[in-house]
């Protein structure tokens, strides 16, 4: 699954203290793509991404000031789950 990670400078993961890492290693099959909004408004805006940091997997976003770990894994986890049922 790829998974879209939209912020600066990885403020996602920080924000809920959870690495890439771990992620990685709960779910090998997810490939992380991260995208600066700072560098990169337009691309950003265009994507839908209206606060962030934000999560993006296909056409589902997850965003808020602060996301949460628990969040972070239901997220992913209703994400595999959704494309595997596809």
């Amino acid at each position: 699954m790829n998974l879209v990670s939209y912020a600066p400078c990885e403020i996602v993961m920080k924000s809920a203290e959870i690495r890439r890492s771990e992620l990685k290693m709960e779910y090998p099959e997810l490939r992380i793509h991260e995208i600066d909004v700072v560098a990169h408004p337009l691309l950003t805006w265009n994507q839908g991404i209206r606060i962030f940091p934000a999560l993006k997997a296909d056409d589902q976003i997850l965003s808020g000031v602060i996301l949460g770990q628990e969040e972070i894994r239901r997220f992913i986890t209703e994400q595999l789950a959704m494309q595997k049922g596809s």
